[in-house]
């Protein structure tokens, strides 16, 4: 736990660092690690063989990051990280205000990309100020996955709202609805195939 590949922890704001043609294989914790980072760019890198979720966001406070052009082949999972590395995903996200595009998800035991959106983020960079699973997308675009046993993509609870951190309804209104708008969230051009229970 905590000693992985390539690990971004806790850096705040870092817009001019980025991992680029990076080759991790046969790793046994992951392949990149963004936490507690905004606007790091990994591009281009590929992990094969690698135990746990491989692209990892991980608490939920790290927004406008990017991944783009990434491959991970053959994500497997594992029993001695977190507990949701039991069921691994190539490619994890805890804010949907991330760009992840031109991805591909190539193999695994679980899930090519999941999208675990909590209320708050959690671990050490827990804040009550952050409401991912209500926050506006970022972009989520042109990204494929295949030859997985459970899902594609997996989308846990995402309902965009005007304002994150502020209640769904005013029950004294009218429309109860009208103080806090939803918002769509696009997942655009993904392509599955080969999935043995739900593509997306």
């Amino acid at each position: 736990m905590g000693r992985y590949p390539i690990h971004f922890h806790k850096c705040g704001d870092i817009p001019t660092s980025y991992v680029k043609g990076v080759s991790v294989h046969h790793s046994n914790s992951r392949v990149v690690t963004l936490h507690g980072v905004r606007f790091l760019h990994v591009s281009e890198s590929v992990g094969f063989e690698v135990f746990g979720h491989n692209f990892f966001i991980e608490d939920g406070s790290e927004t406008k990051n990017t991944l783009d052009g990434n491959i991970g082949i053959n994500t497997r999972m594992i029993w001695t990280l977190s507990n949701k590395d039991v069921t691994s995903a190539t490619f994890w996200v805890t804010h949907p205000d991330n760009i992840v595009k031109n991805n591909a998800a190539a193999g695994g035991q679980w899930y090519g990309f999941w999208y675990e959106l909590m209320p708050h983020p959690e671990g050490p960079t827990t804040d009550s100020s952050l409401c991912p699973d209500q926050s506006p997308m970022g972009l989520f675009k042109n990204n494929t996955a295949h030859t997985y046993l459970k899902f594609g993509l997996r989308i846990k609870k995402h309902s965009p709202v005007t304002n994150p951190c502020s209640s769904l309804k005013n029950f004294a209104l009218e429309d109860p609805f009208s103080e806090n708008p939803s918002i769509t969230a696009l997942y655009e051009d993904f392509y599955t195939w080969k999935i043995k229970e739900i593509g997306a």
